[in-house]
């Protein structure tokens, strides 16, 4: 009997409606108002200043692995209309708006899947507050904008398919079993599946979602197995919309000449190691892996763990479509031995975050409304104090003091270990106290390639010292010390023990 009821539960629940109750708006308006407090102010370290100089720039028809084709130039065309503040300022906005509409996009899904109200909204607030989402959603970057469309991929592609499976039918079912795979055939063998409605806008958002970032191509398995389950003509016309969507990336090397086809997928500045890692660097890369999955979300682990076995008992097709994409794009970053890596993750961490819906859905199913609000204040206040304490207590130890001070341009350890970004030096500050003052911070090295094209933005004309850097200290990159190196003590304002940089004699000018 509970088993007759579960299936009904979840076959039920695939074509009703999204509830939005005031919990679900009060619980969005406090995360835009987290967010908006939080950000940075000025231009973050990173690619921002990619982003600044791109959008500044205007249309541009180039595309490669790093360019965003669609971001910026969408962002080129629409922002001016915004006539106030300055651009890094909208940036910044820009992915607080994508940040909260992800949200929202983030309880439908959770809601499509596991059919809970309450599941979905702890699961979008566990979202929202891991380290790797807020931070996203508080800089100048391209991640908040890719996974809202990432989501208006993945909802109507779900859709299509809890439609289709019979799954609820027949628990007992596996993607694994000759009978299954006799049934697919069986289905494709007979022309289109009615089940699959939204075949044509899946195409198309996917296209959209490739051309904001290249990264989504590793969803091409999990699109090509949606096209081959909706069957028949329709597939192919879905495949044709998908190529004329995204053909401005296989296009563009032909008609410019910009690029290669090469550099659509791997920029010009990867190479061979890049592609073919050392194993030793692999293994390290999948250890950080651990650790920022751990830094994300904590002791809430155990709950995504349970959250993806209901997925798996309920829901068997489309958890596993979704947890390829976990692994592939997890394997992904194991090839990017680069500086934040953790960004990398936030796909996987955002799709375990949504089969949390599940567990949260189980353990909230017969409580109050009074306790459930009790959960909703309890998760959004446990991340936060998780992130500080771990902070106050390990600040002080000798490893993080000396990463501290090596990204002590950056704020130093506040900057390694809490999401949030306000009261800490930006790009613009630190570059015109090194320009103006003539001094430079402890691991120029690292900051150089962002400081060269921020002082040409600022200044309209490239800092004429020729830095120049060599090997010492090892295999380390140091800066030969043309100009005096201060050690950064403070945020913001006292991070080069100097007045506001627009106190300074030139500044703005």
């Amino acid at each position: 009997m509970e088993n007759r009821q579960t299936k009904n539960f979840y076959e039920g629940i695939i074509n009703r409606r999204t509830p939005y109750n005031a919990s679900f708006y009060v619980l969005l308006g406090a995360l835009a108002l987290v967010y908006i407090w939080c950000r940075t102010h000025g231009i973050n370290f990173g690619d921002a200043i990619v982003f600044v100089t791109g959008v500044n720039a205007g249309w541009c028809t180039e595309t490669n692995a790093t360019n965003h084709w669609l971001y910026t130039n969408t962002l080129s065309t629409l922002l001016p209309l915004w006539p106030w503040n300055p651009l890094e300022d909208k940036l910044v906005f820009v992915s607080i708006i994508f940040g909260v509409l992800s949200l929202w996009q983030a309880y439908r899904f959770a809601y499509l899947l596991s059919g809970s109200e309450r599941g979905s909204l702890l699961a979008m607030l566990l979202m929202a507050l891991g380290f790797t989402w807020w931070r996203q959603a508080e800089i100048i970057e391209v991640y908040t904008a890719g996974t809202f469309l990432l989501f208006l991929t993945l909802i109507p592609l779900c859709r299509d398919l809890l439609n289709a499976d019979d799954f609820f039918k027949k628990p007992g079912s596996s993607p694994f079993s000759a009978a299954f795979w006799q049934q697919i055939i069986a289905g494709f063998n007979t022309g289109p599946n009615p089940a699959f409605r939204h075949v044509y806008l899946v195409s198309f958002m996917y296209g959209m979602a490739i051309l904001l970032h290249i990264q989504h191509v590793l969803m091409m398995p999990v699109f090509i197995w949606y096209l081959y389950r909706s069957g028949g003509t329709r597939a192919l016309k879905g495949l044709a919309l998908f190529i004329a969507t995204s053909s401005i990336l296989w296009l563009s090397p032909l008609i410019w000449h910009q690029n290669t086809i090469g550099q659509v997928f791997f920029d010009i500045h990867y190479s061979r190691k890049w592609l073919i890692p050392p194993i030793g660097v692999m293994l390290k890369l999948g250890r950080d892996g651990i650790f920022y999955f751990i830094w994300n979300y904590g002791f809430f682990i155990p709950i995504i763990a349970w959250g993806v076995w209901l997925a798996w008992q309920h829901r068997r097709e489309t958890t596993l479509l979704l947890m390829y994409m976990v692994a592939v794009y997890s394997a992904y970053c194991l090839r990017n031995p680069v500086a934040d890596a953790y960004v990398f993750y936030l796909v996987p961490n955002v799709l375990l975050a949504v089969l949390a819906s599940f567990a949260y859905g189980r353990l909230t199913k017969n409580v109050s409304e009074n306790l459930v609000w009790g959960l909703y204040i309890l998760q959004g206040l446990s991340l936060p104090l998780m992130y500080y304490s771990a902070y106050y207590f390990a600040k002080d130890t000798p490893k993080l003091a000396y990463l501290g001070e090596r990204k002590a341009y950056k704020g130093g350890v506040r900057y390694l270990m809490l999401p949030w970004m306000n009261n800490l030096p930006d790009l613009i500050y630190t570059s015109r106290v090194i320009y103006e003052r003539r001094i430079v911070p402890v691991n120029f090295i690292e900051f150089h390639w962002n400081y060269v094209p921020c002082i040409q933005y600022l200044y309209g004309h490239p800092d004429p010292t020729e830095y120049e850097f060599t090997k010492e200290e090892g295999n380390e990159k140091v800066i030969k010390p043309l100009l005096p190196e201060y050690k950064p003590t403070g945020y913001p304002d006292s991070v080069f023990n100097l007045q506001p940089v627009e106190q300074l004699p030139g500044a703005g000018n």
